[in-house]
């Protein structure tokens, strides 16, 4: 499937260099540490690595590159893969098995001695030349629908030694000593053992600098932690108590330069939460009966599966469909919907009850998140999790409000309206581009009193998640929950983001958005929305 992919990618002119282009050493142009591949052969599109199966990717005698250097062949780049029973990799230290002797194709061990020849000779020469070499290591990834993982690129690394020992198999192996360029940010893959692929690596809140608060929700997210850190300036959270922030001399010694006291006068002006909070008198729905028709089927999600009825792609029919279909582990969203109706408590008939895979928003929260202070957008929230495209990451919480009595010019801007999606019509088909439906909403939740992590998703014209309205204990259009969807693949590192739409930039941003992307509809200082 790898090779088949890059041979259509080629045929689509799709690869950003030609095969002929010259090898690139050292840093490639655009490319950020940390940045995911799917496929061997993606790395070799964008000539970050470009042998398709070999681990070392270097400069040969017919390279561009090979007659500047002086005629010393050296390496560009290494892939990781755990292949190598001899590798010694402490993340940001290693000991790199040369290549060959490799029984490839049935144990992985060494059956022969090693030769300083092609890739191991490449690699001396980058011990004389001073050149390093890109590290990309195989990793655990979920969003890789057909392995179930990727590859990440861990920055440059130095190779500052070499040396030929007998190795477990007792046979000659030729051995390099790698070592991390500094400055390069967090290392986000764990360090990788024969035979096995990384994940990225046991989240501590207190290896982050600036460190202001261990879990921003007080325990309310268990087992998962929500820490803010801020190495911008001295403020905190709006749900973190002066007392929760960690004392000095227990911040590594080397982070403490980040280290802040609370500043004075600071209050807890939010309460976090992880409901949806009714006005008092309001209540929530009754739950829905299950119609007899439905109730007599064997399939306990028959009924689930006709509330969630799509136009068939190519006959445009209205098909049952579960709404979240199941891609290595993880659930995803099939579809966009108007509404998507899940499975809930009022399915007497689940097997599953609470665990059930198709109670996505009912789930406790699955991803590592951390609240982050940024320079231009404030508050925001980045992941430590490759999170897939359709993945469920949260339901937005808070003060449910009547909108009548919402006053135009109330200040807040924690505002989010409930119902169905206005891009479909009320039968759930997806209208036109440019057509929006043109409901009026009932009800809006205000977090500014109250919400969890999702009140600091900031907004972005590039956004890498959707709102998607879900019904679970009801089914009342009206107060439906403002779920998010990852929209793509979003990296560890990676700010989550959503649209809040031009009439938020227009009227909350003076016109001016900060997002960054490269389709901003209003670049700060330069073209404001008219």
């Amino acid at each position: 499937a790898d090779t088949v992919a890059g041979r259509l990618m080629k045929e689509a002119g799709l690869n950003l260099l030609p095969d002929d282009h010259p090898r690139i050493a050292g840093h490639v142009p655009g490319l950020a540490v940390g940045e995911v591949f799917y496929s061997r052969w993606e790395l070799k599109c964008c000539h970050v690595h470009c042998l398709h199966i070999a681990g070392i990717d270097y400069v040969a005698k017919e390279d561009e590159l090979f007659r500047r250097s002086g005629q010393i062949s050296f390496a560009t780049a290494i892939v990781n893969a755990g292949r190598y029973e001899d590798d010694v990799d402490k993340g940001e230290t290693m000991w790199y098995s040369g290549q060959g002797g490799n029984n490839a194709l049935s144990d992985k061990r060494q059956s022969a001695n090693q030769k300083m020849l092609r890739g191991n000779l490449a690699l001396q020469g980058n011990i004389q030349l001073g050149i390093p070499v890109r590290m990309i290591r195989k990793i655990s990834d979920p969003c890789s629908p057909l392995f179930g993982y990727a590859y990440r690129f861990d920055g440059l690394y130095d190779v500052t030694s070499w040396k030929v020992d007998k190795g477990i198999s007792q046979f000659d192996t030729i051995m390099f000593k790698l070592e991390r360029r500094g400055n390069q940010g967090p290392l986000l893959s764990a360090r990788l053992k024969f035979g096995g692929i990384s994940a990225p690596r046991n989240f501590n809140a207190r290896d982050r600098a600036g460190l202001v608060d261990a879990d921003i929700s007080g325990g309310l997210e268990a087992p998962i932690q929500v820490p803010a850190c801020n190495i911008v300036d001295a403020e905190l959270p709006h749900v973190t108590p002066a007392a929760r922030m960690p004392k000095r001399e227990d911040v590594p010694r080397d982070l403490q330069k980040f280290w802040f006291q609370a500043p004075k006068g600071h209050k807890v002006t939010a309460r976090y939460t992880t409901c949806m909070e009714l006005p008092k008198g309001v209540k929530w729905p009754a739950a829905p009966q299950e119609p007899p028709e439905f109730a007599n089927k064997k399939d306990p999600h028959a009924w689930v599966k006709a509330l969630n009825r799509m136009p068939h792609e190519t006959t445009g029919a209205r098909e049952p469909m579960l709404p979240y279909l199941e891609c290595h582990g993880t659930m995803l969203l099939e579809r966009g919907r108007s509404v998507v109706y899940e499975c809930g408590p009022w399915n007497t008939r689940c097997p599953d009850g609470p665990r059930c895979k198709q109670r996505i928003s009912q789930q406790p929260l699955k991803w590592r998140l951390q609240l982050e202070k940024t320079v231009d957008t404030g508050w925001g929230v980045i992941t430590w999790d490759i999170i897939p495209d359709g993945a469920y990451v949260g339901t937005y919480t808070g003060k449910v409000v009547a909108a009548a009595d919402i006053h135009s010019g109330s200040g807040s801007s924690y505002f989010a309206d409930l119902g169905q999606r206005q891009e479909f019509d009320l039968q759930g088909a997806p209208l036109p581009d440019g057509h929006r439906l043109g409901l009026e909403p009932t009800w809006v939740v205000d977090a500014a009193p109250a919400g969890n992590y999702t009140r600091f998703f900031n907004h972005s014209c590039e956004p890498n998640l959707v709102v998607q309205p879900v019904l679970s204990e009801h089914h009342d259009r009206t107060l439906a929950k403002f779920c998010f969807f990852a929209c793509r693949n979003i990296k560890p590192e990676q700010q989550l983001t959503f649209d809040y739409g031009p009439e938020y930039v227009r009227e909350n941003l003076d016109g001016e958005c900060h997002c960054g992307s490269a389709k901003c509809i209003a670049p700060a200082r330069r073209r404001p929305i008219s």
